[in-house]
């Protein structure tokens, strides 16, 4: 018999998952996205428990990590690539100061 869900929900999560495996709730999220980090073997062990078990993603859950990495980036720019080399320092390019005469009507 499987394991029971969080006593505070009816809904199969990660971590319970996680707990009738016996890996952590991350190994199980890389095994079900198919990363490479995590064996053939065990994310063919963890996705039969998944299926065993019942689990099924969070559809407001995944929402909210698409929108938060389509929020990740100021102007088009990727966030690891915000920090700019003005002077020979580096600095945050979405703090820069704004821009003064022509040089001001020019998209970044």
């Amino acid at each position: 018999m499987p394991p029971a869900p969080s006593s505070n929900s009816s809904r199969v999560s990660l971590r319970d998952v996680a707990r009738a495996v016996g890996v952590s709730h991350v190994a199980i999220s890389l095994a079900l996205r198919g990363d490479a980090r995590i064996s053939e073997k065990r994310r063919a062990e963890i996705k039969l428990a998944a299926e065993r078990l019942g689990y099924r993603p969070d559809p407001m859950l995944s929402s909210l990590a698409a929108y938060r990495r389509t929020k990740q980036s100021v102007r088009g720019i990727p966030r690891f690539c915000r920090r700019i080399l003005v002077e020979g320092q580096w600095i945050d390019g979405t703090s820069l100061p704004p821009r003064s005469g022509a040089e001001s009507s020019v998209a970044v």
